[in-house]
């Protein structure tokens, strides 16, 4: 039996949306941010179930800031194509400046029933993200 596996990596697209900060001038000001997940279609699945736990953000001088959420969220990221976004953070609070990193937490290791794929013949494989369930999904891309 041949199993198959997809990495999420390729199936996720993130907007970050409304940042806006308040600055005293002394680097202690604060401000919010709202992030979004969308998709692109994928070839041969009806559905990309991915369940999200959580975000942490990386400013480029400080700790990371972790946002968990308290109760698993699971997205079908195909149902956001053609323009649509599921909201993950509203106007989070964070400290003005820059950020390094996000990571998405989420439910998606080689074991995992969380995050999944419905294909068009009704199989269902699991999503897996090498060390997943560990470190999540981490976007490099600064901010």
């Amino acid at each position: 039996m041949i199993k198959k596996q997809f990495s999420i990596g390729t199936l996720v697209g993130v907007t970050l949306l409304g940042l806006a900060a308040c600055n005293s001038g002394d680097g202690s000001g604060t401000g919010t941010m709202s992030l979004q997940i969308t998709d692109a279609p994928v070839d041969d699945a009806t559905s990309v179930v991915v369940e999200f736990t959580g975000v942490t953000l990386k400013p480029a001088s400080g700790e990371a800031i972790d946002y968990t959420f308290d109760t698993p969220r699971q997205i079908d990221l195909l149902a956001l194509s053609g323009g649509e976004a599921e909201l993950l953070l509203d106007e989070a609070i964070l400290p003005a400046g820059r950020y390094n990193w996000l990571r998405l937490h989420v439910n998606a290791g080689r074991d995992a029933t969380d995050s999944y794929l419905v294909l068009e013949d009704g199989s269902m494989p699991a999503l897996y993200i090498p060390s997943g369930n560990e470190s999540g999904l981490k976007l490099v891309n600064g901010f």
